[in-house]
């Protein structure tokens, strides 16, 4: 029984160390131009929320077929749903030839500032995956934060001639907390704007302004508009900017105000006859016959004015004769 156990573990190992070991080693490997080794003592500082370019250099050294590279970081929390990851996809490789390959990797800025390691899987059909690590060391920026979120109400449809209120979440994704942050929200096309000031957002924290009121005029043509969020922090120094469209709809109140504002005015000498000044130049008709009317009335004032003076005076005449 024994025996049989000891032959079936040599059969086992001697079926591993069967399988053929890729014929291709990894001469170079750079991360945006910087040249790294395989397991080495310093580590290379990336930034999180950002792109890098990965460059392979590799000889093969016998004719092989379907192999592919994954080149790959892991211990993402968010792994299963937003990889940290790059293909080189399946290939045949010619011997002798030494080959240049490359790959571009996404950092998310929800990856943990901490120590990770590149790996580089090469694999075919059969033969013993080729691994190897690479150190690095994901890094966080200084000054950093991110427009989280934009919320309008009543919604991103709104009515001309009513308001729109704007809430803005900032998120804090640098090492510093941040002071007088100053969040503006504007409609160019509108010639409107906004601002509220958020005190303090601590590293990994996130923020809210108050209700920000934006009046969209009356008179708003139906139509979509750019709403944009512009936020600087670091004293003005640095800036975060999105924009996000509404749907404005045109108003009936437009046409309403337009007619109300339509000046109708009645001419005393000639009381059948009105005269209706169009509303361009109603502002300036409506003062020149306003102040034609007050000389009138001013002059038929001192008329009457002058008549009884002279009633009085007559009277005070007559008196003295008796």
């Amino acid at each position: 029984m024994m025996k049989k156990i000891a032959w079936g573990v040599f059969a086992l190992l001697l079926m591993i160390t069967s399988v053929a070991a890729l014929p291709i080693t990894i001469d170079e490997v750079e991360i945006d131009g910087v040249t790294i080794d395989p397991d080495q003592t310093n580590r290379l500082d990336i930034l999180r929320d950002d792109e890098f370019e990965v460059r392979i250099t590799f000889t093969v050294l016998e004719d092989i077929d379907d192999v592919e590279f994954e080149i790959a970081i892991f211990g993402y929390e968010y792994n299963d749903i937003e990889r940290i990851v790059d293909y080189i996809h399946n290939a045949d490789y010619d011997a002798n030839i030494t080959y240049v390959k490359r790959v571009h990797l996404s950092l998310p800025d929800e990856v943990d500032e901490d120590d990770y390691k590149l790996r580089i899987i090469v694999a075919d059909r059969n033969s013993n995956l080729l691994i190897q690590d690479y150190n690095l060391k994901i890094d966080v920026e200084r000054h950093k934060l991110k427009i989280e979120d934009v919320l309008l109400f009543p919604s991103s449809q709104v009515e001309a001639g009513r308001a729109l209120l704007a809430t803005i979440r900032v998120e804090n994704k640098g090492e510093r907390t941040e002071d007088d942050v100053r969040v503006e929200v504007s409609i160019l096309e509108l010639g409107i704007s906004g601002a509220d000031y958020i005190d303090e957002i601590d590293p990994n924290d996130e923020e809210e302004t108050e209700e920000i009121f934006l009046p969209i005029p009356v008179c708003t043509q139906s139509g979509t508009y750019l709403v944009e969020v512009l936020v600087s922090y670091d004293d003005d120094r640095e800036y975060e900017r999105t924009t996000i469209p509404i749907q404005v709809t045109a108003s009936d109140r437009c046409v309403e105000e337009e007619e109300e504002d339509s000046i109708v005015v009645v001419i005393a000498e000639a009381p059948n006859t009105t005269l209706v000044v169009p509303p361009v130049e109603q502002k300036t008709s409506a003062m020149k016959i306003m102040r034609r009317m007050l000389e009138v009335s001013l002059l038929v004032l001192i008329g009457v004015l002058a008549i009884i003076g002279l009633i009085i005076g007559f009277s005070k005449m007559g008196k003295t004769d008796f």
